[in-house]
């Protein structure tokens, strides 16, 4: 009983990274860059993939169609680029304009 309970639970884990990563594939492929500001970057006291967890307020302007968006979500970001993401800063994005909430940090 215990292993059908560990494969069961190592299945539905493969299935979440894989669709994680279609869904970074495809902003990353088809995404709109943009300039975002960092209306609020706090911490949430988890980490994810060796990441520090922040949850993040940020607003930013669709350089084509002139939409305004506001965006909260929860997001790792490394240490190198932690302090390029601080309240009241700009950093760079990719989102997707059919759903503005799916965004994917642009750092070269």
């Amino acid at each position: 009983m215990e292993s059908i309970l560990l494969v069961s639970a190592a299945v539905g884990f493969v299935v979440f990274i894989v669709v994680l990563l279609a869904r970074t594939s495809t902003v990353m492929t088809h995404g709109i860059e943009a300039n975002a500001l960092v209306v609020s970057a706090k911490p949430t006291g988890g980490t994810s993939g060796g990441e520090s967890t922040i949850a993040f307020t940020l607003e930013f302007t669709d350089p084509e169609t002139k939409m305004f968006h506001r965006v909260q979500f929860t997001d790792g970001i490394t240490q190198i680029h932690a302090p390029k993401a601080q309240s009241g800063m700009f950093v760079p994005i990719k989102f997707l304009r059919k759903n503005p909430k799916r965004i994917i940090w642009n750092f070269q």
